[in-house]
């Protein structure tokens, strides 16, 4: 697990499994649209993190890159769950 910050405020990283999957679907973004989509991805993924729902996590958000925020640690902490889920390993096996 990692940890980012946004509004000075830490998160842990949520580990992507299926039932992961499945509340981004449930959200509308599939994991084609996870590249295609990268800030509702993000988004969605910082909502899962924080328990925030979506209007307030995409707030919390946008005040964290109005105050010269980034979002590359949310980002790359969401890849490297991605990299480490034993879900994603057994499709990669079989695809």
């Amino acid at each position: 697990m990692k940890v980012f910050k946004i509004n000075e405020k830490e998160y842990n990283t949520k580990k992507i499994d299926f039932n992961m999957i499945c509340n981004f679907e449930d959200l509308g973004i599939s994991m084609d649209e996870i590249v295609k989509k990268p800030l509702s991805a993000t988004r969605a993924y910082f909502s899962f993190c924080s328990g925030l729902n979506l209007d307030e996590a995409g707030t919390e958000i946008e005040l964290h890159l109005i105050k010269g925020g980034e979002l590359n640690e949310i980002m790359e902490g969401m890849s490297e769950e991605v990299e480490n889920s034993d879900f994603f390993q057994a499709l990669n096996k079989k695809a």
